[in-house]
């Protein structure tokens, strides 16, 4: 319930895409010196999110996180992003679009979900990694063993 606003009247591409980078943020690395908090996910999402809604209108601009750290992250999402466009043929505005407002509505949540949970520095990330559950593996010898994940954005 708690991620369900930020969700609200997004596209079934949206969506993925919205999950997608929610499994990217959960896997980013936080170290004890620099932890990943939720304002650097949101600073980072909403980052790349300026920039790709930008890219879809033919402005070519690249909006740059403050922290290092939001950074490391939004170059991540960019990547993600980046490897799914090349994979898919025809324009790519609509691709950008769609990842922006995925990634608005994490940069929302990540602002707003901390503040309902009591946790305004880890409580977006604590409820993505407890749903998503980024160090689960696949069971040995099961069909999606050693591939990525599977999400297909069309």
């Amino acid at each position: 319930m708690l991620l369900m606003p930020a969700m609200a009247d997004m596209s079934d591409r949206q969506s993925r895409f919205f999950f997608l980078f929610q499994s990217i943020v959960a896997r980013h690395p936080s170290e004890a010196l620099r932890p990943l908090l939720d304002a650097d996910v949101a600073e980072a999402a909403d980052s790349v999110a300026r920039t790709l809604d930008t890219a879809s209108r033919g402005v070519i601009y690249e909006s740059t996180p403050q922290s290092l750290t939001a950074q490391e992250l939004a170059t991540e999402l960019r990547r993600t992003f980046e490897e799914i466009a090349a994979e898919l043929k025809g324009p790519r505005s609509p691709l950008e679009r769609d990842a922006a407002r995925a990634l608005s509505g994490i940069a929302e949540a990540a602002r707003r979900v901390g503040t309902l949970e009591g946790d305004k520095r880890h409580g977006f990330l604590e409820l993505v990694r407890r749903v998503l559950k980024p160090g689960t593996q696949p069971a040995e010898g099961s069909a999606t063993s050693g591939t990525r994940p599977g999400i297909i954005v069309p």
